[in-house]
């Protein structure tokens, strides 16, 4: 078996990841033809002494590993920690002002599915009219092939889900054999970069840079603001481990600024404090 077969069906790595730690060992490779241990470091070392990002050095770390285990040399390194990074994410306010920017139910419905239920630009893209689950104003969409490789069942409010049946029933024509929810006015599957003009361009009208990551941030702040523990968010957002939703922790901040504000000791109305 291939360094990338066993990536991906050994460790359960996606094929894309995949195809990056390959372009790291066939960098390696040309360089250290011997692929010992020895050079194995050597080659980490002169990414820790050049100019490069710490996520880029990260990367290589995890591509050296999972060679090391491939070849079963016993050798592991220790990347480096992430930088904690801000979340950028919209206000309510700069929400309901981007939602008046569209001018279709199709472009509402994408919105609403990257900000209220989190989906990835790229999920939104792939849907199919056969991985919509509904009945009356509940129901679900089952994403397919997503990132972690596994289908998932994606709960919907009852708003989005009646503004995708508006979309069907008033916009889309369901005379042709095209089975993508989304399309274009030539009827074919909308794209992930039209997705992301179409969002780029309604931020654009309101003075906000935002772009479809971003909308997907927005839906685990804002949960998280409203209450919502870190479980609930998790398998929203279908995070495999707690690491990738522990960012959305800096929410509580704003929850508990509010929360203090609301239930803390006030004295300011009964006593003198000028």
């Amino acid at each position: 078996m291939d360094f990338k077969n066993f990536l991906i069906i050994e460790k359960g790595i996606s094929p894309y990841q995949a195809q990056c730690y390959l372009y790291t060992i066939e960098s390696f490779r040309s360089k250290y033809p011997g692929e010992s241990k020895d050079d194995i470091m050597e080659f980490y070392i002169s990414y820790l002494n050049g100019d490069y990002s710490k996520s880029t050095i990260r990367n290589i770390a995890f591509a050296l590993n999972r060679f090391s285990e491939y070849r079963g040399i016993d050798f592991s390194i220790k990347p480096p920690k992430k930088n904690k990074t801000k979340i950028q994410y919209l206000k309510k306010e700069d929400v309901y002002k981007m939602l008046c920017q569209f001018s279709s139910y199709r472009d509402i419905s994408l919105f609403l599915l990257m900000v209220q239920a989190g989906l990835r630009v790229s999920e939104v893209s792939k849907l199919n009219l056969d991985d919509l689950y509904f009945k009356n104003d509940d129901g679900y969409i089952l994403l397919k092939d997503t990132k972690n490789r596994e289908d998932w069942k994606v709960y919907l409010m009852e708003d989005t889900i009646s503004l995708i049946q508006s979309y069907i029933a008033l916009e889309r024509d369901n005379s042709i054999k095209n089975k993508a929810l989304f399309l274009t006015r030539r009827n074919t599957r909308i794209s992930t970069r039209a997705i992301q003009n179409t969002i780029k361009k309604a931020g654009d009208s309101i003075g906000v840079k935002v772009h479809p990551h971003m909308l997907r941030h927005t839906c685990a702040t804002q949960m998280r603001i409203n209450g919502a523990d870190i479980d609930t968010i998790k398998n929203q957002l279908r995070h495999r481990s707690y690491e990738s939703t522990q960012i959305y922790i800096h929410a509580v901040d704003e929850v508990q600024k509010t929360n203090y504000k609301k239930y803390a000791l006030s004295i300011a109305q009964d006593f003198d404090v000028k």
